[in-house]
């Protein structure tokens, strides 16, 4: 696979929290997450998925967490959509989020994605590609599954 760029930049508390590998797709951005899973990490890739969007004007995204190593907790994921997500001003330009995460965080994933709709972001929350990528290629609208 062919990655369009590279992102090694998140440095947390003095070590490398996490690595995005981004591929241009022909209507999406394909985002693939490695590292660890931290609160101030996920607010910071939220930040470099807007600049990758921005920077190929593609404003459909799939972003993988299934490589991401440790648990976030729910008051991790309050803190995240109530707190950081409004500072990012260019966050609703994002059309529609898809995000891959591991069948064993469905229920907290859940809970990110009712906050995250009821705050009028455009994510939804899967745990295989083949959904995600077909809802992210259908003019469905955004809407939990929960």
């Amino acid at each position: 696979m062919s990655w369009t760029s590279h992102f090694n930049s998140a440095i947390i508390a003095g070590k490398m929290s996490y690595e995005l590998d981004i591929k241009k797709e022909k209507n999406y951005l394909y985002i693939r997450a490695s590292g660890n899973r931290t609160r101030d990490g996920i607010a910071s890739m939220a930040r470099e998925v807007i600049e990758s969007c921005h920077k190929y004007q593609i404003y459909e995204v799939l972003v993988d967490l299934r490589d991401l190593k440790g648990p976030m907790g729910i008051f991790d994921s309050l803190w995240i959509v109530t707190k950081e997500f409004p500072k990012l001003t260019d966050l609703k330009a994002i059309k529609k989020a898809a995000v891959m995460n591991a069948k064993e965080r469905k229920e907290r994933s859940g809970f990110f994605e009712q906050i995250a709709i009821k705050r009028g972001y455009n994510i939804r929350f899967f745990d295989e590609l083949t959904p995600a990528i077909e809802w992210l290629k259908s003019g469905k609208p955004v809407t939990s599954t929960v």
